[in-house]
């Protein structure tokens, strides 16, 4: 016999989360990322690209001073239409559906799919 989950009326779920996380053999090439880019904004039209930085300060000197200045790609972010699906792709994977939860077999569903196309 199977067991399935019942549907809940009013679910208290307002945040679902989906990650998976890569341990890369060598340094990881963000372009990669981007090669199916095409797909992922057929369904999640806002991408943004992720960076981090840093800044360093020396030591207060009189006189003047530099501070260095790096920042690197860390990936890329995409955003549904309106506003309650993310993914996130960096070395890892985060999908994640705010709002509205119509259970597991959606939220399956739309995470696979979601997992497919950056791996395709």
């Amino acid at each position: 016999m199977i067991k399935t989950w019942e549907k809940i009326e009013r679910p208290p779920i307002v945040l679902a989360v989906m990650e998976v996380r890569f341990q890369p053999k060598s340094k990881f090439d963000v372009s990669f990322l981007k090669s199916n880019d095409s797909k992922l904004l057929e369904h999640y039209p806002k991408r943004s690209d992720n960076f981090s930085g840093n800044i360093n300060l020396p030591a207060p000197n009189q006189g003047i001073s530099t501070a260095q200045i790096s920042s690197q790609q860390l990936g890329y972010t995409y955003i549904n239409q309106d506003k309650t699906q993310k993914i996130a792709l960096t070395e890892h994977i985060v999908f994640a559906m705010e709002g509205k939860y119509s259970g597991w077999e959606d939220f399956k569903n739309e995470g696979l799919f979601v997992l497919s196309k950056p791996l395709n």
